[in-house]
């Protein structure tokens, strides 16, 4: 499926960065569906460890953490560099659906740091170009 965004049955496809992406749930039968919850296991293991971690060097983050009840599905995604695809700056938990924490994996081999795909936060203002 060409780039999507979440949003049920409301899902927009947005075909200009050149991604392509699968949505994978987490109670499937599927080889697919069975790497994931694998993984998304270990992601939850280090949420637990970050929650204690901050426990007292930062107790609302420990909150936080600690009130992640759900997940959604996980989205899969590929930006092939011979379409020249990228990933647009957006901000989640815009549509207020309850997520308090995104995971970001990356998967290139031999990515180096300077290659591009780096998190940037910005400060507050959809035309704000200010990285944090």
């Amino acid at each position: 499926q060409e780039g999507a965004t979440t949003g049920g049955s409301e899902r927009v496809g947005i075909p200009h960065r050149g991604d392509v992406l699968k949505w994978i749930g987490y109670h499937g039968e599927s080889e697919a569906s069975r790497c994931v919850s694998a993984f998304v296991e270990h992601i939850e293991q280090s949420m637990m460890a970050i929650g204690d971690a901050a426990k007292t060097v930062a107790p609302e983050v420990a909150r936080a953490v600690s009130s992640v009840k759900w997940r959604s599905e996980t989205m899969l995604t590929c930006y092939p560099g011979k379409n020249r695809a990228r990933y647009f700056r957006h901000t989640d938990n815009s549509s207020g659906n309850g997520r308090l924490l995104t995971a970001l994996v990356y998967l290139n081999e031999n990515w180096q740091q300077g290659d591009g795909g780096e998190l940037r936060l910005f400060y507050p203002g959809e035309k704000n170009l200010k990285v944090r």
